[in-house]
């Protein structure tokens, strides 16, 4: 979003400028004027009242971009004048003119004056102020406003003093005007770097107005809430008016606490500071008028220690636009409402509840508990707070996109209540949703959550096309073929074994390649990981023709990070960008590439509603064609054995065996105690071992746990175990579990 800010300041008078600068520095003199004899004696001329007079009459005037060359050369012609009151002028004109060029900067041409015009502008302000030429208080001043311009500029080094600066621009002079108007531009410039390429490219260019020495957001984040001083315009924390307002914005609303937000906060109050309208300084005030527009803070809640996704490689999908819906989801609940906004006068305030800090919060047992509306879908407590926060918001004045909600997901939430959040979110209406990016302030994740929508289904995916499916597990990540024929597709056949990626086992269904399977170490899914699903997804693309949509589903035991973070890597960090998914705006709205070219390699699906595949008669190998075998007759059956018992059981071994998976039986249970947090109890498993070691049956003999989830999660878990073979008959185990939070 461009903001076309300077377009209309300070109208010039080419022609005013152009006269002004023949009678000052001009070869003929004027025609009242009689020449001088060749003989006389030189006599010193003060500069006659009406140039001086001309040059506070321009001063008052516009300044287009295009009139600024003439400024500069009016400043010329008046420094070249012995008076006191010419050479002010000359400075005053030159630091205008400075500011004028450095706000120009922005507008994405050619500015009338260069950089090196620029620095050479204030470079001749600085040698008059340090030369003694312009005196007084005005002096001081002028010294003041030039040495804040050459940091504006980027001209040598050194800063300058925090609080002379801070002084001048609430007072009400062109100096004072000068540096307004530059501070503005960079502002509004450092909020457009922040739309195209993220909250590090506002930092960097307008952070060190807030926090001295703040280069990289992590110095930001750290400094800028500071009240010792540490802030470039906020030398006098106590003191400076924005700062006090800074710190009670802090104090009323933790939202606003979080450094990226509060360095915000500092910046709109900073260029707001002053600002009494007079003729000098009426062009600039319609400047910062705009500027004081309100911005939506990058953060939408404090997120420490909810970094889910990870900075990773370079974010490459961005947002045009932030959503000013926030859902939050952590295991204290679920929050809907609106992001904070600011203004150079502190948080802008909200209609009663609509603050994400003021919303009701819906438990995860609620969640748990509440069903799905049989016609709409609708989720009690998403559904209606969503629409009720539509409502509100309907009227006011707001920026930030208000289609789109945000969900801010903490580390630790059950993904099938994520995706129940996501469900009741979509039954409200057509919304997108997005995800919050932890390690990029204020950024999001376009992506899709359970569907992909049926319009972009039908322009992405021909008829003939099939998507790839990817199941995140606990300790494995699948990547499975298609499922349908693909037109130009090559089945991938025992002759292709030899030529799949290492490191990937095979699954196979007699003669084709069903399954490739990541293996994830207890360190969790890191770079290597990553790294060989990508060439898992590649072998089917390539070789079957797999389609450029990926659904990622969460399998047994799956965290919400792991299938985000999944996710995002296979939509933007791993596969080359597709030709197919160039128009980036069309297929997720909003959304733009950063950098050249282009930015996305896949469609992902995130927590999709695809079905989980069958593995049952997958084989590590491909089966060979053999010739069909002669058909014996039936064997009698052989008679019954004893019946199981516990006297046939191998009592060490089963031990041993439930010991080692005691971490997936505590992992049933405190899956569950994330939404019960008084879970506690007893149960009790029967299971029967059959005479090869595997499990024959098994089901809950007794649980007086108030959750029949756990029982049947254990149930899964024991079903796959095996054991040693029973001695005499088959084995009968009744096995308790104590559970409790401690």
């Amino acid at each position: 979003m461009r903001i076309d800010m300077f377009r209309h300041y300070m109208l010039a008078c080419v022609a005013a400028a152009l006269m002004v600068t023949t009678a000052c520095g001009g070869k003929t003199p004027p025609a009242d004027v009689a020449a001088a004899p060749a003989d006389a004696a030189a006599v010193e001329v003060a500069a006659p009242p009406s140039r001086v007079d001309e040059a506070k009459a321009f001063m008052s005037r516009a300044l287009e971009p295009a009139a600024l060359k003439e400024a500069i050369a009016l400043a010329d012609a008046l420094a070249g004048e012995p008076s006191a009151e010419a050479k002010l002028m000359a400075a005053r004109i030159r630091l205008v003119s400075a500011a004028r060029g450095l706000a120009a900067a922005r507008d994405g041409g050619q500015p009338a004056l260069g950089p090196d015009e620029i620095a050479q502008a204030i470079t001749k302000v600085i040698d008059a102020t340090e030369k003694g030429q312009i005196a007084g208080e005005e002096g001081v001043r002028i010294a003041v406003a030039a040495e804040a311009l050459k940091k504006l500029a980027g001209v040598g080094d050194g800063a300058p003093d925090a609080a002379k600066v801070r002084a001048l621009i609430a007072e009400t002079n062109p100096e004072a005007a000068a540096v307004r108007l530059a501070l503005t531009g960079r502002f509004l410039k450092a909020r457009e770097e922040a739309e195209a390429q993220g909250f590090a490219a506002f930092v960097k260019t307008f952070g060190p107005w807030v926090c001295a020495g703040c280069t990289e957001p992590t110095d930001a984040v750290a400094k800028a809430p500071a009240k010792d001083g540490a802030g470039l315009m906020c030398a006098s924390a106590e003191d400076a008016s924005y700062c006090k307002t800074l710190m009670a914005a802090s104090a009323e609303d933790p939202i606003a606490a979080s450094p990226e937000n509060a360095l915000v906060i500092a910046a709109m109050a900073t260029i707001a500071a002053g600002g009494a309208e007079d003729a000098t300084l009426a062009a600039a005030l319609g400047e910062l008028g705009r500027a004081r527009e309100p911005v939506v803070l990058p953060v939408p809640v404090a997120l420490e220690g909810e970094a889910i996704l990870g900075a990773g490689d370079a974010v490459r999908l961005v947002e045009a636009a932030p959503a000013l819906i926030v859902a939050h989801v952590a295991p204290g609940g679920v929050r809907i409402g609106v992001r904070r906004v600011t203004g150079p006068d502190g948080l802008v305030k909200l209609g009663a509840g609509l603050a994400l800090a003021d919303a009701p919060v819906v438990t995860l047992e609620a969640l748990a508990a509440a069903e799905p509306d049989a016609e709409s879908g609708a989720i009690a407590g998403v559904s209606d707070r969503l629409a009720s926060v539509v409502a509100g918001i309907a009227e006011l004045e707001l920026p930030g996109e208000r289609g789109p909600v945000l969900m801010v997901i903490a580390p630790g939430v059950a993904s099938e209540i994520v995706a129940k959040v996501a469900d009741g979110i979509r039954a409200s209406g057509p919304v997108a949703l997005r995800v919050m990016r932890p390690g990029t302030p204020g950024e999001a994740l376009p992506i899709f959550m359970r569907t992909l929508p049926e319009e972009l289904e039908t322009a992405l995916v021909p008829a003939w096309q099939e998507p790839t499916r990817v199941v995140v597990q606990e300790g494995a990540l699948d990547v499975w073929a298609p499922e349908g024929e693909n037109e130009g597709a090559v089945t991938l056949g025992p002759d292709a074994a030899a030529g799949l990626p290492a490191g990937l086992e095979q699954g196979w269904r007699k003669d084709k390649l069903a399954r490739l399977r990541v293996r994830v170490s207890e360190s969790g899914i890191g770079e290597a990981e990553l790294a060989a699903l990508v060439q898992g997804v590649k072998a089917f693309a390539e070789g079957m023709k797999a389609g450029r949509v990926v659904h990622v589903i969460a399998g047994e035991g799956a965290r919400v990070e792991d299938v985000l973070k999944v996710a995002r890597h296979l939509q933007e960090g791993g596969l080359e960008a597709a030709p197919e998914l160039t128009r980036v705006g069309e297929i997720w709205p909003g959304a733009r590439c950063r950098g050249e070219g282009g930015c996305a390699g896949a469609v992902a699906v995130a927590l999709s509603q695809a079905a989980v595949p069958s593995a049952r008669g997958l084989s590590d190998k491909p089966g060979d064609k053999k010739e069909p075998k002669e058909v014996k007759p039936a064997e009698p059956k052989p008679e019954p054995g004893p019946a199981p018992s516990a006297e046939f059981c191998n009592q060490a071994d089963i031990r041993a065996q439930m010991n080692k998976q005691a971490g997936n039986f505590r992992f049933c249970y405190e899956r569950e105690l994330q939404l019960e947090k008084d879970l506690a109890g007893r149960l009790v498993m029967n299971f029967v071992i059959g005479l090869s070691g595997n499990v024959k049956s098994v089901r809950v003999a007794s649980s007086d746990l108030k959750n029949a989830k756990v029982g049947e999660c254990i149930k899964k878990a024991i079903g796959k175990m095996q054991f040693k073979a029973p001695d005499g008959g088959e084995c009968v185990v009744q096995w308790p579990f104590k559970f409790s939070a401690n």
